[in-house]
């Protein structure tokens, strides 16, 4: 198997976490994600690529994981 065959294999998932299916699989739960859902933080803000969207795509789609 040639090196570009094999790197045209891997599947490294989508370059827009908020659009991996991995998502779910992939997400890690942070202290300041817990404030989040624990309602001591209203506002989330940060520069693209932060994972703002991603953060509402895990509230929105997946609420039962977060008691």
């Amino acid at each position: 198997m040639l090196i570009v065959d094999l790197l045209n294999s891997i599947h490294l998932g989508h370059d827009a976490a908020e659009n991996d299916q991995a998502l779910e699989a992939a997400f890690v739960e942070t202290q300041a994600f817990r404030r989040l859902i624990g309602d001591d933080i209203d506002l989330v803000t940060g520069l693209k690529g932060t994972g703002k969207s991603a953060l509402y795509r895990m509230l929105t789609e997946y609420p039962a994981m977060f008691p």
